[in-house]
């Protein structure tokens, strides 16, 4: 398995790939476990660096045909770059912005730091509990599908 997402090979460049293993079938597409490493763990000097991550993770991929799949098969699985940022802007850009300005336009109105600090948090939760709360209508937009390895 690579040990991280790669342009994919076949028609579209304009997704991002990753191989995996699949794990069960059902009617509507595969549950497929993958590698995840954290860049360090991609790092060259990671036999020197003790913060090297990796893990096995399962992901639910669509597929038209998933009787065509057997279980243990690799496969490659792709979700469209574009996606891929989304996900980036809601899960980090998004919450940055969020606790920054919440931070320094708290400052400017209110002497005390550490009530700035709490407001600042708390905006940043009530953000990541809006997201949680809306997961299922945002998961729809971040398609995985899977394909056969060439």
């Amino acid at each position: 398995m690579p040990t991280e997402p790669t342009t994919c090979p076949e028609n579209r460049a304009s997704d991002i790939c990753q191989t995996g293993r699949v794990l069960r079938i059902e009617k509507n597409g595969l549950w497929v476990e993958v590698l995840v490493e954290s860049a360090c763990a991609a790092c060259h000097a990671k036999s020197v660096c003790l913060s090297s991550e990796r893990r096995q993770q399962e992901v639910f991929a669509y597929c038209s045909e998933p009787e065509l799949f057997a279980v243990g098969e690799e496969v490659r699985l792709a979700m469209r770059r574009k996606a891929g940022n989304r996900a980036v802007r809601i899960g980090y850009l998004y919450p940055c912005i969020i606790l920054l300005a919440s931070l320094l336009v708290s400052n400017r109105f209110i002497a005390n730091e550490l009530i700035c600090v709490a407001i600042a948090l708390g905006l940043t939760a009530i953000y990541y509990l809006l997201i949680w709360a809306f997961k299922k209508k945002l998961d729809s937009g971040f398609r995985i599908e899977a394909r056969k390895m060439s």
